[in-house]
């Protein structure tokens, strides 16, 4: 694999770098194994999508069952 090849799989734009000096090896090492936020923003959003049919609809409380005693909850207000 090219480094450019590398950084555009990255989600990096790269017509929009400027990237004259550097070598092949240089371009895949500056990809790296990192992923980038589009990656990652890509990758949470299709989870959500394909997720979606198995979430319930609530209403913002949580029951918390406290480990001090069997009577003890508490709710929670999640925002």
């Amino acid at each position: 694999m090219l480094g450019l090849e590398a950084l555009s799989m990255q989600g990096l734009p790269i017509d929009e770098l400027l990237l004259t000096r550097e070598s092949e090896d240089n371009l895949r090492d500056l990809a790296g194994n990192a992923m980038s936020s589009t990656v990652v923003g890509s990758a949470i959003i299709a989870a959500l999508i394909v997720g979606m049919k198995h979430l319930e609809p609530g209403t913002g409380e949580v029951q918390i069952k406290m480990d001090i005693d069997e009577e003890s909850t508490i709710s929670v207000r999640v925002v």
